[in-house]
């Protein structure tokens, strides 16, 4: 067991009842800068920076005060050498017995290099990010901007074929500029700082994406609604509220909404719903479209998935839409259900904790 202990790439030290150290090894010189032997009979305290050690004791006995062996899961902490100089460490806690003798065994790896290492890789996609912004956001909203403005001239500035031609350009951009705000949307959510976290009326929410997306529905023949009025709330509740980024899960709506117009054949119907459900407020979208089968339900919040109709019948999207709303959701502490029958539609559910504030 001793060549374990001293082959271990990570400093270990042993503590007694009373912190003070009994064994260490070899690589607490490495990371310490101490000598093993110098470190025996010391308190662990000299491990500790100055300005943390008058209570670390307290912790240390909150730690060895049950009286049970236990682990304790990775901490990262700050650690000190023997020059002085503090640096970032996790470090994981047993409590082991020897001797019948209680011990605490604390593994301690000093993990600067890899901090640095992620803080120059969150440096590298910030910068990334702002070059994909300018570079390839900026002239497509030009071009859309650009394009716009011919469309706007008269029959006889723009004749109808160059007319058709320039609602061409102008869609592939608009299709392009969504791939890209997708991209964005992808890297930022990897990051929930990102996210406010503010009182959220979802009726409010859901009114707002209704109406953006009541025209695309009447363009394909679809008879768009909401069970929700101005109003509706929860039964000693103003509103139905939820916490989080009102603008980011009114992303996760329209998301919804675009993939069930999009899925729907004319004729059909467009849902939106949101009520209460144990604690949650359930908020979700049905149509009447094409639905899917149960084995295709669980990859299509994966990123980049086109389902084989989507492929088949040439449905425009990059297949990011429903990755964003997955993590937008898990951002919330949310989940979402899908109930799917090929033929008859699908409903995507949205549950995310309520948050009820009582009438004044």
């Amino acid at each position: 067991m001793r060549g374990v202990f001293e082959a271990s790439p990570d400093a270990i030290v042993v503590i007694d009842a009373d912190g003070r150290i009994v064994r260490a090894n070899a690589q607490c010189s490495a990371v310490f800068g101490h000598d093993p032997d110098d470190l025996l009979g010391e308190p662990v305290e000299v491990l500790v920076p100055p300005r943390l050690r008058e209570a670390h004791p307290a912790r240390r006995g909150a730690f060895t005060g049950g009286g049970g062996a236990r682990a304790m899961g990775l901490l990262q902490l700050a650690a000190v050498r023997a020059d002085g100089t503090e640096f970032p460490a996790e470090i994981s806690l047993a409590a082991v017995s020897h001797d019948g003798e209680p011990l605490t065994c604390a593994t301690v790896r000093d993990v600067t290099a890899r901090l640095a290492l992620q803080q120059e890789s969150d440096r590298v996609r910030e910068e990334l990010l702002a070059t994909v912004s300018h570079e390839l956001r900026t002239p497509l909203t030009s071009i859309i901007g650009y394009t716009e403005l011919l469309l706007d001239l008269g029959e006889s500035q723009v004749g109808p074929a160059a007319r058709r031609m320039l609602a061409i350009v102008e869609r592939n951009a608009n299709r392009e500029l969504r791939l890209v705000n997708d991209l964005l949307d992808l890297a930022f959510l990897d990051d929930r700082e990102h996210m406010d976290a503010e009182p959220v009326d979802l009726v409010e929410v859901v009114r707002a994406a209704v109406d953006g997306a009541r025209v695309g529905a009447r363009g394909r023949g679809l008879e768009l609604s909401s069970t929700l009025a101005a109003g509706v709330a929860p039964e000693g509740a103003r509103a139905l509220l939820v916490t989080g980024d009102e603008q980011r899960l009114g992303q996760v709506l329209d998301n919804l909404l675009s993939n069930a117009v999009k899925f729907t054949a004319p004729g059909g119907r467009v849902l939106v719903d949101c009520a209460p459900r144990e604690g949650d407020l359930a908020l979700s979208v049905s149509d009447t479209g094409t639905g899917m089968e149960a084995v295709e339900v669980p990859q299509i919040f994966d990123r980049l998935y086109r389902s084989p109709r989507a492929v088949r019948d040439q449905v425009p999207g990059a297949g990011l839409g429903l990755s964003i709303v997955d993590s937008i959701v898990r951002a919330h502490g949310g989940r979402i259900e899908v109930d799917s029958e090929p033929g008859v539609g699908t409903t995507v559910s949205v549950l995310l904790p309520a948050r009820v504030e009582p009438v004044a």
